[in-house]
């Protein structure tokens, strides 16, 4: 219930599905009240991912060849066709990163 947290400083153990469904429900009844920020208390820092990124799940647009050629290489092959390749695959990157940054940007109203 929401207004459990109302006038209340809110601290939250643990980083799972119902720890953070609290530490947003704090957090949106102190914005509400003007009231402090709920502070979340985790062992190891992670970051989460929308299972749905402007529509399409994240596994199509990751999982995927594609998504998998958008990553850094983990191995290098010094053939002049391979550095030429990936030469020329770096402003596709860029791009790519800066448009899933934009997602979500637009997706979760950031600022």
């Amino acid at each position: 219930n929401d207004s459990e947290f109302k006038d209340m400083n809110v601290v939250i153990v643990g980083n799972g599905r119902s720890a953070i469904e609290a530490t947003l429900a704090a957090g949106q009844v102190a914005k509400e009240t003007g009231g402090t920020p709920p502070v979340q208390l985790v062992r190891h820092a992670q970051w989460y991912f929308p299972q749905y990124l402007m529509g399409l799940h994240f596994k199509y647009v990751f999982y995927s060849r594609i998504g998998g050629a958008m990553l850094p290489r983990y191995y290098f092959d010094n053939s002049t066709f391979s550095k030429l390749l990936h030469a020329i695959a770096l402003p596709i990157k860029f791009i790519f990163w800066r448009l899933v940054e934009l997602a979500f940007i637009l997706q979760h109203r950031l600022p």
